[in-house]
């Protein structure tokens, strides 16, 4: 029977320490031989462990008295790929407590997607150097395995990659061993995107909640990216994405966007039929995020404008009650001739200035046949005056623009329902691509405002049907 003697314990974890790293530790310590190791844990001297997702958490637990739940939380990315891969929650967990290491490696899905990078251990050389100075001894860094993440979250320092033996993993050794590198700046984008994947995996390390993908569509729609039937904006989508992944600068573009034009890499993220790359959910996460930032600032701007706004109102509103002239307060605010006498018609204040053509009798007029319904330009034909004083009226009284939108809208609404009632009936077997060809204006608005109506008009889908081959006699 194979025993490591004594009551032996692993090496007091270090901060942010992989249990794979304290494993390589152990076996440095204690002079341990790693086919010892792999055998008492395991039962298999040449087993084959992930660094990210290792495995065979309960015998360990057993073995060194420590806790299960504490290893798979605190030393393992096993939160991470819990949190983004909630159906496969309960199926990781019981490869990781048991010892079944190639289910927990196909499980975290590295080996599912099309985005692929090969499976290494990533080390910082500041961070070495900072850990042998307050440690005496250098250790592998949790989130520096992250997949995909290529800087440093504390340092900005590009990670370097160290293959691993294409068999007995932990042979691999401490970072020391690989200090044949130097020290390279990543750029700020990429320290940024480390940061926020440390925190994500801080969170669900804590707690691990389910990753819903519909939150990432919830906040495309705030920032313009669908449309208002919900669809994804691609060529928008993947045109400002693209532009944030080449601030990256990553040496390797494996786990990015191929082009402006590989919509697959966005959509089949944002539609979650399938799992994706652990990598896509970080960034695409980050990069909203950012971009929400952006968009707070906007609207914190757009407030202070409308306050500014409303101050210059007032002033106008001020110098008109003192009587000054439209040309004198123009010349004192900087504002419009028209913009000062939209301010006084929509407050009554008029009498303070004779105008030559806007008198009462015309601005009633304006406004009966604006609300009629009839073209700005037809009411200044009829009451000769310009187009501009017509717009200017309609937009100073109450409720007015709103109800000729409404007006216009109802009307198209009415055109296009007969245009397609007619088509219809004069061609009763036409077939959807028809309609769609010959009435196309009116389709598409008709599928995006009032299609609830335009379904049952429409006739019947059919099925494809393709012609079978005639086989030679």
């Amino acid at each position: 029977m194979i025993s490591l003697g004594g009551d032996m314990h692993l090496p007091d974890a270090l901060p942010d320490e992989l249990l794979f790293s304290r494993l390589v530790r152990y076996c440095k310590l204690y002079a341990v031989p790693i086919s010892q190791l792999l055998e008492i844990i395991y039962g298999d001297y040449k087993a084959s462990i992930s660094p990210i997702v290792t495995s065979g958490l309960s015998s360990i637990s057993n073995t060194f008295h420590e806790c299960q739940d504490n290893l798979m939380m605190n030393q393992t990315l096993s939160p991470l790929f819990m949190h983004y891969y909630p159906t496969f929650r309960e199926r990781l967990a019981k490869a990781i407590f048991s010892t079944d290491n190639y289910t927990a490696f196909r499980v975290s899905h590295l080996s599912w997607v099309r985005e692929r990078e090969k499976l290494t251990l990533k080390v910082c050389p500041t961070c070495i150097k900072e850990d042998l100075e307050q440690f005496g001894v250098d250790y592998w860094h949790r989130v520096h395995q992250i997949p995909g993440i290529e800087s440093c979250c504390y340092h900005q320092a590009q990670l370097n990659h160290v293959d691993l033996p294409k068999r007995i993993k932990l042979n691999v050794g401490l970072p020391s061993f690989h200090m044949d590198y130097g020290v390279q700046t990543s750029s700020s984008e990429s320290f940024l995107l480390a940061k926020f994947a440390k925190k994500i995996l801080l969170e669900q390390s804590n707690h691990i909640s389910n990753f819903n993908p519909d939150l990432y569509r919830e906040k495309l729609g705030e920032l313009g990216f669908l449309t208002k039937a919900g669809r994804i904006r691609r060529v928008k989508l993947l045109s400002d994405f693209c532009q944030f992944t080449s601030q990256l600068q990553y040496p390797s573009t494996n786990l990015l966007p191929a082009s402006v034009t590989d919509y697959k890499y966005i959509t089949s993220l944002l539609y979650g039929h399938f799992s994706q790359h652990i990598f896509k959910y970080l960034i695409l996460g980050y990069w909203l995020s950012s971009k929400q930032t952006f968009n707070q600032t906007s609207m914190i701007k757009r407030k202070q404008t409308q306050k500014s706004t409303h101050r210059i109102k007032q002033r106008c509103l001020s110098l008109l009650n003192m009587g000054l002239s439209i040309s004198s307060i123009s010349k004192k605010t900087g504002k419009s001739r028209t913009y000062i006498k939209l301010i006084a018609y929509s407050n009554g204040i008029s009498h303070h200035f004779k105008p030559a053509k806007l008198v009462p009798i015309i601005r009633s007029r304006i406004t009966h046949l604006a609300w009629k319904g009839f073209h700005r330009f037809e009411i200044a034909r009829r009451v000769s005056v310009s187009t501009g004083s017509v717009e200017m009226l309609i937009s100073a009284t109450n409720g007015l623009v709103a109800w000729r939108k409404q007006c216009k809208h109802e009307s198209k609404r009415r055109r296009y329902r007969c245009q397609i009632l007619r088509y219809i009936q004069s061609n009763p077997v036409s077939l959807r691509k028809d309609i769609k060809r010959d009435c196309n204006a009116a389709f598409y608005w008709l599928y995006n405002h009032e299609r609830e109506w335009l379904e049952p008009i429409l006739p019947k889908a059919s099925c494809p049907y393709r012609n079978p081959r005639s086989k030679d006699k």
